[in-house]
């Protein structure tokens, strides 16, 4: 039986991790994912359904593990509250993604800074990648050493060549430039810069 952890995973990772696992999994073979993300577990059941299989499922210490044997593969998931999981990306675009802040949209804070982190482990699974991340104002937090957001931006630079552009007057005021897990400090003429040359501008 293969085993996929997703306990602690935001939308969409967990659902991008089963479909991995599946893609390389034969037909007949028992997989069972954990989980204790409500959202994530409803996109899960859906998925597996969508595969034509059945989960049983039991509940542990504050999560839930759905255990099912692989029938068919599918091309792509449709969740209805989780973006299409995709192949990796093989390309560079001609857009930059510009996180103005550590938390996405307004309202409450709490939510702002789930989203964020959804979107921010979401990237490494777009068609096409940025060709820049620039992180200014609050967005700089998110390229602190011990952040789940820090650890996925030093995988989208080293693996994939991402430049990861972090604020340098931002990085003083938080006071965290000898924390910082990824990126390289710049200054906003060249923030500007990099908006200005883009094909457009992605922020979140």
């Amino acid at each position: 039986m293969k085993v996929i952890d997703t306990r602690g995973k935001l939308c969409p990772l967990p659902l991008i991790m089963l479909k991995k696992a599946v893609d390389g999994t034969p037909v007949g073979e028992e997989i069972a994912v954990m989980t204790d993300n409500e959202t994530a577990k409803g996109n899960l059941r859906d998925y597996i359904r969508e595969l034509g299989a059945t989960a049983t499922e039991q509940e542990e210490d504050g999560y839930t593990t759905l255990t099912f044997r692989v029938a068919m593969h599918i091309e792509e998931p449709v969740p209805a509250t989780c973006p299409t999981v995709t192949a990796p990306a093989t390309a560079k675009g001609d857009y930059v993604i510009v996180a103005r802040s550590n938390k996405m949209g307004r309202g409450e804070d709490e939510l702002g800074t789930i989203l964020m982190r959804a979107f921010v482990n979401a990237i490494g699974e777009l068609d096409r990648f940025p060709s820049h991340i620039i992180l200014y104002n609050s967005g700089v937090l998110l390229a602190v050493e011990g952040t789940d957001t820090a650890d996925t931006l030093a995988v989208l630079n080293e693996q994939h060549g991402i430049p990861i552009i972090v604020c340098g007057t931002c990085a003083d005021y938080f006071e965290i430039k000898e924390r910082l897990r990824v990126g390289t400090i710049s200054n906003m003429y060249r923030i500007m810069q990099l908006q200005a040359e883009a094909g457009h501008v992605l922020y979140p």
